[in-house]
């Protein structure tokens, strides 16, 4: 996932990923 390749934006797109799978 891109969240993995960048640790920066992780967190941020971690939350976007979850709100979409949701």
């Amino acid at each position: 996932d891109i969240d993995c390749k960048i640790d920066g934006f992780g967190a941020m797109s971690l939350k976007s990923e979850f709100v979409r799978k949701a």
